[in-house]
């Protein structure tokens, strides 16, 4: 693993993250209508529309045989389940990846993870990073645009060095 491939990885670790937590909160909730079956009643479901792992809209009093047909499709836990594993098994990676990612996030300084916050999360240019490095870390001398890609250098080093043994979880 490179550099360029770790930026990457770093690019894409906020949609990552994202996508887990939203996924695991969406699992939580299949969990929850498992547990109080009142829940699955007021979802729809239907065969050829449904999102993975996403629930219908809440069903509503239609005239339409066809959407009505759709619409009385039997929602049960065994599909919920299934549901549930599928989630799972869809994010197990990127929960991983995300796993790794924060566990080498740690091991940087306070300094360092704000400017690969700021570089990779918040896609600021380097004008902008030392700006906004400046004025959190009130220093005697402010740095500049070069002395904030240097601590970026040394970061994106450390977290390869972190990552590296691991890199077959990110292909």
């Amino acid at each position: 693993m490179n550099k360029i491939e770790i930026e990457k990885i770093l690019r894409e670790f906020k949609l990552k993250k994202a996508t887990v937590e939203t996924t695991n909160a969406r699992i939580q909730a299949y969990t929850d209508a498992i547990n109080n079956p009142e829940l699955i009643a007021s979802w729809s479901y239907s065969l050829g529309s449904r999102e993975l792992g996403m629930p219908g809209a809440p069903l509503r009093n239609t005239s339409s045989t066809v959407e009505k047909e759709i619409c009385d499709n039997e929602l049960t836990i065994e599909i919920i389940k299934e549901w549930i594993k599928e989630d799972k098994s869809r994010i197990s990676r990127y929960s991983l990846q995300v796993e790794i990612i924060e566990m080498a996030l740690k091991a940087l300084t306070e300094q360092e993870k704000y400017i690969i916050g700021l570089k990779y999360f918040e896609r600021m240019n380097w004008d902008n990073i030392e700006l906004n490095f400046n004025n959190q870390f009130k220093q005697k001398n402010d740095i500049t645009s070069g002395q904030t890609r240097k601590i970026n250098d040394h970061a994106i080093e450390y977290i390869l060095e972190i990552v590296n043994p691991l890199k077959n979880t990110f292909s």
